[in-house]
């Protein structure tokens, strides 16, 4: 079974603005993706920074029932963590499971409990500014980033 023509065409860096992939820095042309996706409960997909610093929700912006941001955006969450792939993936998939329910804003308070032996999060999400009107992320940034980093390691 082969997917629409329109399909095969697009890049997982999609959905991700070009204003926020030249913030972020070299993004992988690729998703890390889960047998179950996120919109049937599974974790989210997410594209990685080519360093390994930065990890973005690939699926956030695209469905229509998913609530846009309070600036009227649709979105992606962005994640500069040190402790790997699969801490990153849960956080990440904790905080959409919630966004899209309630409307994330920039400057928004975000506080998730430790995961997997890892401290918790407190921070705010942080609008990165987008030339697309109508799509953008929201970068977690912690309080405290260099506490939050040193006790990740």
């Amino acid at each position: 079974m082969s997917l629409p023509q329109s399909l095969d065409k697009r890049s997982p860096l999609d959905t991700i603005p070009e204003s926020v992939q030249e913030r972020l820095g070299p993004l992988r042309n690729e998703t890390e993706l889960s047998i179950v996706g996120f919109q049937f409960g599974g974790p989210v997909s997410m594209i990685i920074a080519q360093d390994e610093s930065y990890y973005v929700t690939s699926e956030l912006s695209q469905p229509k029932d998913y609530k846009s941001s309070k600036e009227g955006l649709r979105y992606e969450l962005v994640l500069n963590c040190a402790s790997g792939k699969a801490y990153a993936q849960e956080a990440l998939t904790f905080l959409a499971q919630y966004f899209v329910q309630n409307p994330i804003g920039d400057g928004e308070r975000v506080v998730l409990g430790p995961i997997a032996e890892k401290p918790a999060l407190e921070g705010r999400a942080r609008m990165l500014r987008s030339t697309n009107e109508k799509l953008g992320a929201y970068m977690i940034v912690p309080d405290n980033p260099r506490e939050f980093v040193e006790r990740q390691t």
